[in-house]
């Protein structure tokens, strides 16, 4: 599946057309067409499957979106994904939030169509429905409910300019696991840059899995990331005798490694000792020291895992962990 951002220009009269073709409208306010703004698009396969239109006022926002999923192997998430997923964008905290379901109706060029909405407290909703093979959504926030659609016909609207929020590094640094240090600025740590760097990252990532799970701010990285990163790269390359972009994939490589295990091994998270040991040796492995360490086989289990990602050498690699800590207790 692949996301695009709102068209402009001549792209727009391509995606007008191939939205026709696919018979995909464009769903806008009646009352206040004026308003809306193209917010992107999805696509499957190089298929329009989704359209998105926003309208915003004052300290309030509406979101519309029409998807059509026949033919693709993909579908949309529940109402309350779709909730989730704008309140964590806006950095508020979903788990602290009363949900509830009821029966809803969206009007549509005329027509009353039957759906559901979910809310989340008394300012957040999405309501569906669904017309035939075409679903319809709407996602607010302190928006009225009672909303009239219409399909647009002609010119796209205006592309909407969406605010960047903070986001975290490639595989997003992590949180702080029990027992580990937890000092903010990764650039007061000791030692080499490698450690500060899987400290920060380890940090961050935890921090972005309680986002994902419970919303609220979003995640940031240390102040001193960038500085940080460029050392431990510098210090990579003089290391193992490698080049720039050689070295970043490695520091990539081991800082993708710990934050899964991070993710994905009780272990890492609950045992400290166990979890210094495992960040010791894929730094000496990573970093070219040397190859001897107890847990080489995972090391070169991970290499094999990095561009294949399928399940079963996945499910390898973290199998050779496993065995490294009953063999290492």
């Amino acid at each position: 599946m692949a996301f695009g951002p709102a068209a402009s220009g001549d792209r727009q009269a391509e995606l007008r057309d191939e939205l026709a073709r696919r018979e995909l409208p464009v769903l806008v306010l009646a009352q206040a067409v004026d308003s809306a703004r193209l917010a992107g698009t999805e696509r499957f396969d190089g298929v329009p499957t989704c359209v998105r239109v926003r309208h915003d006022g004052p300290d309030c926002w509406l979101e519309v979106e029409s998807a059509r999923w026949t033919g693709t192997r993909v579908s949309s998430g529940s109402l309350r994904e779709m909730i989730e997923h704008h309140m964590r964008l806006s950095g508020v905290r979903f788990a602290d939030f009363a949900w509830s379901e009821e029966p809803a109706t969206l009007v549509v060029d005329g027509r009353e169509l039957s759906g559901r909405r979910v809310r989340a407290g008394a300012d957040w909703w999405a309501t569906r429905v669904t017309d035939g093979e075409l679903e319809i959504s709407a996602v607010a926030f302190c928006w009225a409910e009672g909303i009239t659609l219409r399909s647009l016909a002609g010119e796209l609207p205006a592309p909407y300019s969406r605010k960047r929020t903070p986001t975290s590094t490639t595989e997003p640094p992590a949180g702080e696991p029990s027992g580990q240090p937890s000092g903010e600025d990764g650039g007061q740590a000791s030692g080499e840059p490698y450690r500060a760097l899987v400290d920060a990252a380890l940090r961050t990532s935890l921090r972005q899995a309680e986002w994902l799970a419970e919303g609220g701010p979003v995640p940031e990285l240390p102040a001193d990331w960038r500085r940080l990163w460029q050392a431990t790269v510098d210090r990579q390359a003089g290391l193992a005798d490698q080049s720039p972009e050689s070295a970043r994939r490695a520091v990539q490589s081991m800082l993708g490694q710990l934050t899964a295990l991070q993710r994905e091994a009780t272990w890492f998270r609950t045992d400290a000792a166990l979890r210094e040991r495992a960040i010791t040796e894929t730094l000496l492995y990573g970093s070219g020291l040397t190859e001897s360490v107890p847990s080489r086989a995972a090391q070169e289990a991970w290499t094999r895992c990095e561009p294949s990602d399928s399940p079963d050498t996945r499910n390898h690699w973290i199998d050779h962990w496993h065995a490294w800590t009953l063999e290492h207790p």
